[in-house]
Order: C-alpha cells, then sequence, then structure tokens
C-alpha cells in the first residue's frame, strides 16, 4: 500500500545522484532565514527607537505650531482692543 521513494537513511540523503543540489539549495534556503531573524532581532530595538523618536518630534511640533496659533491670536486680540480704544 505505501510505497517510499528511499529505501535506506543514505539513498535519501544521496537523493538519486542529486544530492549536491538538493542539500546546496536546503542549506542556502536556511541561511537566507536564518539572516532574516538576526537582522529582524538586532534592527527591531533600533527601528522602534526611531519610530518613538519622530512621534515624539511630531508631537513636540505640533505644540509648538499651536502655541505660535495662541500668540498670534492673542496679539490679533490685543491688536483689536487697541483700534477699539483709539
Amino acid at each position: 500500500m505505501f510505497d517510499p521513494a528511499f529505501t535506506s537513511l543514505s539513498e535519501f540523503l544521496a537523493m538519486g545522484s542529486y544530492a549536491f543540489y538538493v542539500w546546496l539549495s536546503y542549506g542556502l534556503s536556511f541561511l537566507v532565514f536564518a539572516g532574516n531573524l538576526i537582522l529582524y532581532f538586532t534592527n527591531r530595538k533600533k527601528v522602534f527607537s526611531e519610530l518613538l523618536r519622530a512621534q515624539k518630534r511630531q508631537i513636540k511640533q505640533q505644540a509648538q505650531a499651536g502655541e505660535l496659533n495662541q500668540g498670534i491670536k492673542l496679539s490679533q486680540r490685543a491688536d483689536t482692543k487697541k483700534a477699539g480704544e483709539k
């Protein structure tokens, strides 16, 4: 019923004379996968800290823009009061 393609471990490792190509492709795939994992874990902290710094900078810029807008509105009110007194 079940007919295995390989009858022994050495036959499996030989891959029917294609062992070099098969194991080379497995090895390269493993190296790429392992490299991606290593890069992910080494750069993750750096990326998150850069994102946090960018968010803080954006919040600070928005706050400064809001202060400038309030300062302009206050100066406009003062100007209108002065114009009304004259």
